[in-house]
């Protein structure tokens, strides 16, 4: 089951766009599921929590994966498997189909 760690929040102040070709179009809709990223080598469980929607690693094509590429060394050891890349998203006020909150790419580590 998903839930949303207030401390993980805290500890994941980078903001980029992890799925650029594969999240779009699907936070238009009904965004709630598995999905598969663009690149096929994982899958992004998203769910809604208090409100907001989070989605972690849920799946790894190379199972064992860590997050190297963090800037903050601390991190670079854990796994990227149930990590959060969607945090704490919401639609924004006035603008349909437009959603604002964090986005972590594990690829660069932003």
């Amino acid at each position: 089951m998903l839930h949303c760690p207030k401390a993980i929040v805290r500890k994941i102040g980078y903001c980029a766009f992890f799925l650029a070709t594969g999240m779009t179009a699907a936070l238009a809709a009904d965004v709630t599921g598995d999905w598969r990223v663009a690149d096929g080598v994982a899958n992004i469980r998203v769910a809604q929590c208090n409100g907001s929607m989070w989605g972690v690693i849920s799946w790894e094509k190379t199972p064992g994966g860590k997050d190297t590429r963090n800037p903050d060394a601390s991190k670079q050891s854990r796994p990227t498997l149930g990590m959060p890349i969607l945090i704490d998203m919401k639609k924004k006020a006035g603008a349909a189909d437009t959603w604002e909150g964090q986005v972590y790419n594990a690829k660069d580590g932003q």
